[in-house]
């Protein structure tokens, strides 16, 4: 099978389920949830986490990134990110690896 034969039948799959419901995401969710039930009730096992809190990650420890070798492009992207999160922004402070960094489009 071609992979745009998969994306064709995954698409036309949603289609379908979201035209039985109407459109409405929450009527989608109600019948995933009375699928799982349904499944669950007649033995098979069901993966949930609905009702479990989201799992926290770890802080970041900047002395054992800061201690990994790393190529001179990367050492670039991060000294930039870190420069732009020391200009003020304190959510930036927090996590300057998060920052997405883009170039300007070259001018014509």
């Amino acid at each position: 099978m071609e992979p745009n034969e998969i994306l064709a039948e995954i698409r036309a799959t949603r289609d379908t389920l979201m035209r039985d419901c109407g459109g409405e995401l929450a009527r989608f969710g109600d019948l995933r949830r009375g699928g799982e039930a349904r499944w669950a009730s007649a033995g098979h096992p069901v993966v949930s986490f609905e009702g479990q809190p989201p799992v926290e990650l770890p802080p970041m420890d900047w002395d054992k990134i800061d201690a990994a070798p790393e190529n001179e492009i990367l050492t670039e992207i991060r000294a930039t990110r870190r420069a732009i999160a020391a200009e003020g922004d304190s959510l930036r402070t927090k996590d300057p690896e998060s920052l997405a960094l883009r170039e300007d489009p070259p001018k014509p």
